[in-house]
């Protein structure tokens, strides 16, 4: 006798749409599970009333070729791990009009959903829990595969034991063409993974020793506000597992082992605990005897999605899923994922960590668009961050080295040396490094208000630049230099007149023995360059910004030599835009920026370059962008415009070296001074000072919404910032990513 269909609600699916079918081959569908990138998952029903879990790969998927042969591999690999571990495939046809993989339903919850919903595992259940997923990652290593996503939501408890849905196929370079999907909780990832290794067997043992712990305590081994917080400490590899009990702690501790020599294998943890005499075999209800009561949990960390050909993100090529799983839980870990790609050594452009920093956007005075400093590293690793009233300091390992609240913001932040220089629109603190206790503290608005005479509201901190010995700080059109004590050393009004309500920006910058300040208000533009020591002017002048009205000009030519003060005409750097649609309003089109190069100072406002010689300000060259500016970038004796079109210019003479189609990058200069860094929201390159490419690389899918706020460079890692396209819109799931920069094309 058939079983009748299930009610809806006992297996949490949805009814079938108008647009589902009703059958697939010889099973009937009782209802949607759910959907996600690469299909839709259903609850069927065989012939004889089984029930199955059947996924089904969208049309536009299964129009592709070489999708299909993979997806062929995906089953036929899916098949080689023993079905009393996992969600055994049923049946599956990859060469039907939509490709479909059938595996059996598993009628149990997920680790994460039981514990969420009755608190953590007795000891004895975690020992069987240990054992049985440990015998669970034998058969999968034994047939040559690694799982990359271990974590409590893919762990599924039913009376027989643990079963393990949704891990990783190792596939050839060529299926990263088509990868949908990135999955890999930090929390749960091997420290080695996240410093860019590939993954192995070793790092699924370490996500067992983290799934564990999960189950025993109700926490995850790296608790945080953000991803950016987990994965800092779990790169450090050492975690408090004081309240885990005992025995469980020593399976645990040796399997999260900081070095992955030391992990045992899975073989051979399944040999120690079945000579263990308080492992038990799974029985009916063995997990259903709670431990210690749960724990408050934070949620998991989105899934994050990469259609992108290098899957690298958190420091590792994440392996992506088969489907393995079956029932309700299933959709926790099944949806929307494809094989994983094999990323081998880790090549320029590879994305070394992706965070939600919960950092806030600094923006200045109203109407300054200058970037935000968020977030501070320094070249040994150790990060600061600033998270609405915090001040947050991490160690290169991942542990927390100190936060500090302070009274104001939103902050930006500098590492100074061996200190932290925090900033907001009045105040500038000097907070120690390895503890962050105050050093000092200055109101330097309040300062320069009350020498001027005017309301404090009237003055702002605007821009700062910093050297070894002392910082510069714009403060409404005055520039005041500041030694480490936060004491002033000198003052420079620049004799602007104050234009109440005009859009108004600054910049600073700073290279031993110059500071160069420029202050635009309304139209007119003031710019300065100074002794950095005694703050004595070399020179000061004043010029009119041309009236700008951006549109489309024909394509560059040919590098060739353009007169004394500019490019040749028709020459522009925006150039026809890419193909696709016009780019979001970027407020760096507005921002004003000083960049020194040895003997010559580069000032931009909005679209308007000139180019001055250090000693006495004598005009080099000037230019005028047809297209949005959205940067500059002195590197050797080249200055780079991102506009429509990255543009090379000869520093000195203005002439038009070469150009590359990327539309309003960030850049960055590498210490080697001969080479270029842009970044867009969509990929990063790097340029050789004859504008050949040395290498180009996607950036995940997760920021194609965004813009690019900021770019810096520490050694050989880049750091980019990202802001939302819209104005004040709802945060970003990734605001910072880091990215490799050394290495062979």
């Amino acid at each position: 006798m058939q079983e009748t269909a299930p009610a809806l609600a006992e297996v949490a699916m949805k009814p079938l749409g108008v647009a589902d079918p009703t059958t697939i081959s010889s099973y009937r569908l009782l209802g949607v599970l759910g959907s996600g990138g690469m299909g839709r998952v259903y609850l069927a029903q065989s012939a004889t009333g089984r029930r199955l879990a059947i996924k089904v790969i969208r049309h536009e998927l299964a129009d592709n070729p070489v999708f299909r042969r993979r997806f062929a591999r995906e089953v036929a690999a899916v098949r080689a791990v023993s079905p009393l571990f996992t969600a055994a495939v049923v049946d599956a046809d990859p060469d039907a009009e939509s490709p479909w993989l059938a595996t059996t339903y598993i009628d149990g919850p997920s680790l994460e959903q039981w514990v969420a919903e009755h608190g953590p595992l007795a000891p004895e259940a975690v020992l069987t829990l240990a054992a049985g997923l440990a015998e669970a990652l034998g058969s999968i290593h034994g047939a040559g595969l690694v799982h990359r996503d271990l974590k409590p939501g893919n762990v599924l408890l039913d009376d027989a034991g643990p079963h393990i849905i949704d891990f990783g196929i190792a596939q050839t370079p060529d299926s990263t063409r088509l990868t949908t999907s990135l999955v890999g909780t930090p929390a749960y990832m091997a420290p080695e993974r996240l410093r860019g290794a590939e993954a192995a067997a070793p790092a699924d043992v370490f996500s067992l020793g983290a799934t564990l712990a999960f189950a025993a305590t109700g926490r995850r081994l790296a608790d945080g506000d953000s991803v950016y917080e987990q994965v800092l400490k779990m790169t450090a590899g050492r975690f408090d597992l004081s309240t885990i009990p005992q025995p469980v702690r020593r399976v645990v501790t040796r399997c999260v082992s900081r070095r992955a020599r030391e992990r045992p294998t899975a073989a051979e943890l399944t040999q120690l605990l079945s000579s263990t005499p308080e492992v038990r075999p799974a029985r009916p209800g063995w997990y259903r005897h709670a431990g210690a009561p749960a724990v408050s949990l934070a949620p998991e960390p989105t899934t994050l999605r990469l259609p992108r050909r290098q899957v690298i993100a958190l420091g590792s090529a994440f392996g992506v899923a088969a489907v393995v799983g079956g029932g309700a839980a299933l959709v926790h870990g099944l949806l929307g994922r494809t094989p994983p790609a094999s990323a081998g050594a880790l090549r320029p452009g590879s994305v070394l960590w992706q965070a939600a920093s919960g950092a806030t956007t600094v923006t200045g005075e109203p109407g300054s668009s200058a970037p935000s400093e968020r977030i501070a590293v320094d070249p040994s690793g150790w990060t600061v961050t600033s998270v609405g009233a915090r001040v947050i300091a991490m160690e290169a390992g991942g542990h927390q080295r100190w936060t500090r609240t302070l009274t104001g913001g939103p902050f930006d932040v500098r590492l100074w040396g061996d200190a932290v220089l925090v900033s907001d629109a009045r105040r500038v603190w000097l907070l120690d490094g390895a503890t962050g206790a105050q050093r000092s503290y200055a109101d330097v608005a309040g300062a320069e208000a009350a020498v001027r005479g005017v309301d404090p509201n009237r003055v702002a901190l605007r821009q700062v630049a910093l050297l070894p010995d002392r910082a510069f700080l714009d403060l409404s059109g005055t520039t005041v230099a500041l030694d480490r004590a936060l004491r002033r050393l000198w003052r420079a009004p620049s004799g602007s007149p104050e234009r109440s309500g005009q859009p108004s920006t600054a910049a600073l910058a700073a290279s031993a023995p110059l500071l160069a300040a420029a202050d635009r208000s309304g139209s007119t533009v003031r710019a300065a360059v100074y002794d950095a020591g005694t703050g004595g002017r070399r020179w000061s002048l004043s010029y009119e910004l041309p009236a700008m009205q951006y549109q489309q000009m024909p394509p560059p030519p040919p590098p060739g030599d353009g007169p004394p003060l500019g490019p040749p005409p028709g020459f522009a750097p925006g150039g026809p835009p890419p193909s696709g649609p016009p780019p979001p309003p970027d407020a760096a089109w507005q921002r004003g920026e000083v960049r020194l190069g040895g003997s010559l100072v580069a000032l931009r406002n909005a679209g308007s370059i000139q180019v001055r010689r250090t000693g006495d300000g004598g005009l080099a060259w000037q230019y005028t962008s047809p297209m949005p500016v959205a940067g500059i970038e002195v590197c050797g004796d080249l200055l780079l415009v991102a506009a429509d079109v990255l543009t090379a210019y000869a520093l000195p003479t203005g002439r038009p070296v070469w150009h590359s189609e990327l539309r309003g990058a960030r850049l960055a200069a590498l210490p080697d001074g001969r080479t270029v860094v842009a970044a867009t929201g969509h990929d990063i390159s790097a340029f050789d000072p004859s504008g050949a490419v040395l290498w180009r690389a996607d950036l995940p899918a997760v920021v194609d919404d965004a813009l690019p706020d900021r770019l810096t460079v520490q050694g050989q890692v880049g750091y980019l910032t990202l802001q939302p396209s819209v104005p004040h819109g709802a945060p970003l799931p990734v605001d910072v990513l880091a990215v490799r920069l050394n290495g062979s094309r």
